[in-house]
């Protein structure tokens, strides 16, 4: 028995270790800003604090005190790409600790638990967002405390002093992560259910909650629902996989896209699937808080995302992989050795997240790729700095910086490298007056269009081309480096995927 504990121990520790070790070392390859960072960054480095309580603009939207957070961290270190990317880094080895209390909960089984710290321990999109400077890494962490702190919470049972720390506590957290708020309104249906006949309780109630209300209804109405106005009108159908609406097919095309991307590279989703929501039926036989608090949190989610409101889809739904997992071996924790149910589960299992552990070649690709990368063997690859980042935009700007000509030269640039151009350049001090953005293209006629932009510069005109990113829906790359190899290439350099030419039109 104290061997057995000492393995469990040991191999625990391991786990704990090499998610560490994976986590800091995508933290501290991932030296400098992706696009979507640099657009976050664009929108608030020039805000002061009460502006962070509103609309971002430029497509972004993140809760202002993880933005306000991260500005003042950042003042302090001049934004230091790794300085900046700390506070994502810490909560999402803080997560490591906070899930595996979950675990604990949820699951009985020391070799359940074992298995889910590997899977939570590896997960690309856990791993990846620990060196970038979005808020998902923190809503995962903020989400994993209210999940294990929240249902002991009764609200009838609270003095006035736990009282009014709790509605603090619950009207700051979504300002810090929003998916906190589908824990919070769980917490709310428990304590209903469980103070149903109780008088007292809602007065309590009352006084927590219509100060939460308030305050939500004005960080809705003056920053949320406008910048969702702003996400639809720049980019319509961003998130319209992430809402589940009523046909049948649309809600299965939902859960099949969210955990082909949560569990990427595995792609036998149909097992992922039976495991869930086998465990998900297994969980409503329980009759604990714990298990009815989970239960409740996941409809919430599921309710955010048939009005709408909250996608549950790709990284935004980063969090809800505290429930995925454990739920995932629910069946395996459930069942005894000697079930035959307990073994079926198993070979689901196994081969439900095979990726993780075959030697194979695998193929990881998210939206932010611009095409897919083959590797050999996933664990390695989580040790390959191009899986997190597939561009360099500030090697080349510093490049462009040294090497531009202002009386001469001016710079050409593509939609998807206008954020990193804003950023870099502003960080470096590099203030060129003749910057021109290419046109945006649809696909149909894109060769044509951008070509005849291109072939408007005079002829023995010299200009610098700043490729640093190409969208991967409507890529046109090629298209650009044609036209340069068909005119006078003076100098060109590829950094991963970004390019920076100097070209003079024959």
């Amino acid at each position: 028995m104290h061997e057995s504990k000492n393995l469990y121990r040991w191999i625990l520790g391991i786990i704990f270790v090499f998610a560490i070790i994976v986590r800091t070392y995508a933290f501290w390859s991932n030296s400098m800003f992706e696009d979507d960072e640099c657009r976050l960054l664009n929108a608030v480095l020039d805000k002061n604090i009460w502006e962070m309580f509103l609309p971002l603009g430029n497509a972004q939207s993140a809760p202002p005190l993880f933005i306000i957070i991260e500005k003042v961290w950042g003042c302090l270190f001049n934004y230091s790409e790794l300085a900046v990317k700390f506070i994502p880094y810490l909560c999402s080895i803080g997560s490591l600790f906070v899930f595996y209390k979950i675990s604990q909960k949820l699951l009985k089984h020391k070799y359940s638990i074992l298995i889910a710290m590997f899977l939570f321990s590896l997960n690309y999109y856990l791993v990846k967002f620990a060196g970038i400077i979005k808020q998902y890494s923190c809503d995962v962490l903020i989400c994993g405390l209210c999940l294990y702190y929240f249902p002991s919470i009764d609200i009838a049972k609270l003095d006035k002093r736990n009282l009014i720390l709790f509605g603090i506590t619950i009207t700051l957290l979504p300002f810090l992560s929003l998916p906190s708020l589908f824990f919070i309104g769980a917490v709310f249906v428990l304590n209903v259910i469980k103070n149903f006949r109780n008088k007292e309780f809602y007065k309590k109630l009352v006084l927590v909650s219509l100060p939460f209300l308030i305050v939500m209804a004005l960080y809705y109405f003056y920053n949320l629902l406008p910048s969702q106005v702003e996400m639809n009108m720049r980019f319509p159908d961003e998130w319209k996989i992430g809402m589940i609406t009523k046909p049948r097919l649309i809600v299965i095309a939902t859960f099949v896209y969210n955990f082909k991307v949560l569990f990427l590279p595995n792609t036998m989703t149909l097992f992922e699937l039976i495991l869930f929501f086998t465990g998900l039926g297994l969980l409503f036989k329980e009759k604990d808080d714990f298990s009815k608090f989970v239960l409740l949190s996941f409809a919430f989610i599921m309710l955010a995302s048939a009005l709408s409101m909250y996608p549950f889809a790709g990284r935004v739904s980063m969090y809800s992989l505290l429930i995925l997992i454990p739920l995932c071996l629910k069946p395996i924790d459930t069942y005894g050795i000697k079930s035959m149910l307990f073994w079926v589960f198993s070979l689901l299992t196994l081969i439900g997240f095979n990726s993780y552990y075959l030697g194979k070649n695998v193929i990881i690709a998210d939206a932010d790729r611009p095409a897919p990368i083959k590797i050999c063997g996933y664990i390695r690859s989580l040790f390959k700095p191009d899986n997190y980042i597939t561009y360099s935009p500030k090697s080349l700007m510093n490049i462009l910086k040294e090497r531009f000509d202002s009386k001469q030269d001016f710079i050409l640039l593509n939609e998807a490298s206008l954020a990193s151009y804003m950023y870099y350049s502003k960080l470096l001090n590099f203030y060129p007056e003749k910057v021109f953005q290419l046109p945006c293209l649809k696909k149909e006629n894109a060769r044509e269009v951008l070509l005849d932009s291109l072939n408007e510069i005079a002829s023995k005109q010299k200009c610098w081309l700043y490729l640093i990113k190409d969208y991967s829906v409507n890529p046109y790359f090629d298209i650009i480096l044609d036209w340069a190899n068909e005119n006078n290439i003076i100098f060109l350099t590829k950094d991963r995927e970004s390019y920076l030419i100097y070209v003079e039109k024959k």
